[in-house]
């Protein structure tokens, strides 16, 4: 699912001899956006945790992605009414994507209906799933991007970094460690409309931006914009033009958090009391917060 870029400008100093304050950032396109991450230049196992990272990241993709026909989930989908033996971490994937369903109210699905994973049956001893004939292709969205981001942060801390930041797709990020400049990794929020709304400053968490209007630079250098947010209750676009920001501990979790949080416009989300989550929409001035959700006024140059 797309949504509003977040900006992230970091001052990466280069010298013959890294020093331990110095980052180095490598970019790959996964998951139909880019993948960038920044990690300490003075690590030995530099190449091997930027591999590792990466390989995850695309390993996740291959296993989710709707896009591709050898996808287990795409198998799943085209199998409606059928057992299909799945990978370990695809049937655990579905497990939790069926309890992020429920403790949504439904808003968030992989199956883009109301209830629709209610439906879904999983047999965890048999490694094996099916899904009713009636329902349509499953699709992860950001979700997909909370997993990875996850599971290339367990790389990370498995390898005692403590330093380092991954931005996945501008709207998805894991932090670890307080940056740079020990201030917090400097993460530049926008609105449902392109706006600058202010700067986020990340300490040892995971962020997730989800907008109601998705936003399209066309070749003649107009932006088209739609609502795209699906409320699965009515089945109808979310109108309003906000965007809501979640800090989580867990990437996943700020994930589905915040694709709650923008259809329903509510911080008090029942379901994720663990997360903190700010509001901004464009009918109110003033942002709704809750949790350690404290925005500088700062621009990054």
């Amino acid at each position: 699912m797309l949504r509003p870029g977040l900006v992230l400008l970091l001052v990466l100093l280069l010298s013959p001899v890294a020093r331990a304050d110095e980052f180095m950032t490598r970019t790959r396109w996964v998951m139909g956006t880019y993948l960038r991450i920044h990690l300490p230049a003075d690590r030995a196992d530099l190449d091997t945790l930027f591999r590792s990272c990466f390989d995850m990241a695309q390993q996740w993709d291959n296993q989710l992605s709707p896009w591709q026909d050898t996808a287990p989930l795409t198998r799943l989908s085209h199998a409606a009414g059928r057992w299909i033996a799945l990978p370990a971490d695809v049937m655990a994937y579905l497990e939790r994507a069926k309890g992020d369903a429920r403790r949504s109210g439904g808003l968030f699905d992989i199956t883009l209906t109301w209830e629709g994973s209610a439906a879904m049956e999983l047999d965890p001893e048999r490694g094996r799933a099916r899904v009713p004939r009636d329902l349509g292709p499953l699709d992860p969205g950001g979700d997909g991007k909370g997993v990875a981001l996850d599971a290339m942060a367990e790389i990370l801390r498995g390898a005692k970094v403590t330093q380092g930041l991954i931005d996945f797709g501008g709207s998805s990020y894991l932090a670890l460690g307080s940056g740079p400049e020990g201030r917090g990794w400097p993460v530049a929020l926008t609105g449902a409309g392109g706006q600058w709304l202010g700067t986020l400053r990340l300490r040892d968490t995971a962020l997730s931006v989800s907008s109601t209007v998705q936003r399209r630079r066309q070749e003649d250098g107009t932006v088209q914009e739609k609502f795209h947010l699906i409320n699965l209750t009515t089945g109808e676009p979310v109108r309003a033009r906000r965007a809501a920001v979640v800090l989580a501990a867990s990437a996943t979790e700020a994930e589905v958090a915040s694709t709650v949080a923008a259809i329903t416009g509510e911080v008090d989300l029942e379901g994720f009391p663990a997360v903190s989550v700010g509001i901004f929409d464009e009918a109110n001035p003033t942002p709704a917060t809750r949790g350690r959700f404290t925005l500088f006024f700062e621009p990054l140059e």
